[in-house]
């Protein structure tokens, strides 16, 4: 038993180390063996002590707690053991077996809201309770069942036999992530790197494949095309959450980023689960060209070409020509990639690429 507590006063100074700060920190929650409790005054920190509301906890834990206002005394009563305070003093009194000993606090019990409040260092030295403290969730725990509650932006992410955690955020309802974290939990590179245009713009590099995802903060380009900003091409106005930085760190979406690495994706609870598509996918393409002086767009079904997502790349393939007769026009480059006098856009609802006037 001795070296039971002994273990257990162990644990509590290494745990319940608190800066010397008062209880205006934030509120403080208390976990007795399976449950939060709740009463008329919370726990505390005072002077870098743990303050516990007596009476509450004795009696959750089956405790007698008899107050005698004449002397301000308080006695416990727990399973032969007798336990004497007294308020404004450190000096208690733990009586068993007939044998009486002095116990000194370091920390005098008070009253707040008529509530007497003692030491939890006390708690634990005295009762025999196992006693601890989460820092992140300023929790008082005294006895066992306590599982620390989930943070809803932290999800845990499988993909390509990795598992990791990543912290979300949500933005107009759209689920965000931070994509240099997930850079750096793929073994993938994410920094700026120059554009055709020599802008410098930052770029999400898959290093086992080559593929590489540009981040325009209104869309992600991947293969020259667009993931979000449709919405800005057809309206002129963007309306879709696509990048954003919070706190410093540049966060993507996740169903946009989903879509330009043509990945499947999974999402149960806190799991998210990505998989590679490889199998090769066909896209209608529909043309919109500018009329009426720029001032509208038309809407037309490609005819002659489509796009293609095969070897982790997008292109655009002809149906009545060549690649060969294609590259000679002007069309696409060598490498069959969407360019020319249009911008390509996913339209992620559809299924399939619109091509918009540049102008």
């Amino acid at each position: 038993m001795k070296k039971s507590r002994r273990y257990l006063l162990l644990i509590l100074l290494l745990a319940l180390v608190f800066p010397a700060k008062s209880s205006a920190q934030g509120s403080v929650q208390l976990f007795i063996n399976g449950r939060y409790i709740q009463g008329d005054v919370s726990p505390r920190i005072e002077n870098g002590r743990t303050m516990v509301p007596l009476r509450l906890v004795s009696e959750t834990l089956g405790y007698d707690v008899k107050w005698n206002k004449a002397d301000r005394s308080i006695q416990i009563v727990q399973a032969g053991r007798t336990m004497d305070l007294t308020l404004n003093s450190k000096v208690a009194y733990v009586t068993e077996k007939g044998s009486r000993r002095q116990v000194v606090m370091d920390v005098k019990p008070q009253i707040i809201n008529d509530r007497s409040l003692v030491p939890l260092r006390f708690i634990s030295e005295n009762f025999g309770e196992k006693v601890d403290w989460d820092r992140t969730n300023r929790t008082v725990i005294v006895g066992e069942g306590y599982v620390p509650p989930k943070d809803p932006n932290r999800v845990n992410v499988d993909y390509r036999g990795k598992s990791f955690e990543l912290i979300t955020k949500k933005v107009d309802g759209e689920l965000l992530i931070p994509i240099s974290d997930f850079a750096r939990a793929m073994g993938w590179t994410y920094a700026k790197a120059p554009n055709e245009y020599e802008e410098m713009v930052p770029v999400l590099t898959d290093t086992a494949t080559g593929k590489k995802v540009w981040n325009y903060e209104y869309a992600l380009m991947c293969d020259n095309i667009s993931f979000g900003g449709l919405d800005a091409a057809k309206n002129r106005q963007a309306s879709e959450v696509v990048s954003k930085t919070i706190g410093g760190k540049n966060f993507v979406s996740l169903r946009y980023l989903a879509a330009a690495l043509h990945l499947d994706m999974n999402l149960a609870g806190d799991r998210i689960v990505l998989k590679d598509n490889n199998e090769p996918t066909i896209y209608k393409m529909y043309y919109n060209p500018l009329l009426n002086d720029g001032e509208s767009y038309g809407y037309v079904a490609a005819k002659v070409n489509y796009i293609q997502y095969k070897n982790n790349h997008y292109k655009i393939m002809p149906m009545n020509k060549t690649p060969e007769q294609y590259i000679r026009q002007g069309l696409t480059n060598s490498e069959m990639d969407p360019i020319g006098m249009f911008n390509f856009y996913m339209d992620l609802q559809k299924n399939i690429v619109e091509a918009y006037s540049q102008g």
